[in-house]
């Protein structure tokens, strides 16, 4: 895109401001709404005027948080919005009442997984109660907290490491666990890696040897 494309783009997102301040009854509405102001890759790459970034992420807060929309269209926007390059606080919280909303025994209609991703993807230090009780919660299947074991070597804090340490027998997240303990370097969590060095998973096994140094030889 050239300088003087960009700046014409730029003029236009911000004198239409006013798309923004109406209601959207659905999320097709919404993203019409967006599509008229700029197209997420138009947004990236102009990088318009703050007080015009701030009444986008307004509006895409508003519709995650009324609840009268369904759980789905609320989260295809937090999707948007963390594609968007808006990654604070205020969303990983949103994340985390998100998760909590999901119900026991519930579909893949909740994208439970995708939702842990994103906390991944915010890296968020502060929400470490929330971290630990979902980590440890029957209520979500194992293979959906992948990306929050992962999170927790992301994070590197101590009190992460005993739910990884407990949980270095479940064949559903132990490889992310040793992903995550792989990024602490204190030399006492390497025992940890020696059950994993000849690991069928070649990911896994790649870790583990290169944490204790092995010779790789698939």
């Amino acid at each position: 895109m050239n300088k003087e494309l960009a700046n014409e783009i730029n003029k236009h997102l911000c004198s239409n401001c006013e798309f923004l301040s109406e209601c959207s009854d659905s999320i097709f509405n919404l993203k019409m709404d967006i599509a008229k102001i700029a197209s997420i890759d138009v947004l990236l790459k102009v990088h318009p005027e703050k007080n015009q970034r701030d009444a986008v992420y307004k509006k895409m807060i508003n519709y995650i948080k009324d609840h009268n929309n369904s759980f789905y269209d609320r989260y295809c926007v937090l999707c948007e919005l963390v594609e968007l390059k808006f990654r604070n606080k205020e969303i990983a919280d949103i994340v985390v009442e998100m998760l909590n909303e999901v119900p026991d025994n519930y579909s893949n209609e909740y994208h439970v997984w995708e939702l842990f991703d994103l906390l991944y993807v915010l890296g968020c230090k502060t929400n470490k109660n929330d971290y630990i009780y979902f980590a440890d919660s029957a209520k979500f299947r194992d293979q959906d907290k992948q990306m929050l074991f992962l999170l927790f070597g992301k994070l590197k804090d101590d009190d992460y490491i005993e739910l990884m340490l407990k949980n270095l027998d479940n064949y559903a997240i132990n490889g992310h666990i040793i992903s995550a303990l792989s990024k602490y370097k204190d030399v006492k969590f390497d025992k940890y890696f020696k059950n994993f060095v000849n690991d069928e998973r070649l990911w896994v096994k790649k870790i583990a040897k290169q944490r204790l140094n092995v010779e790789n030889k698939s």
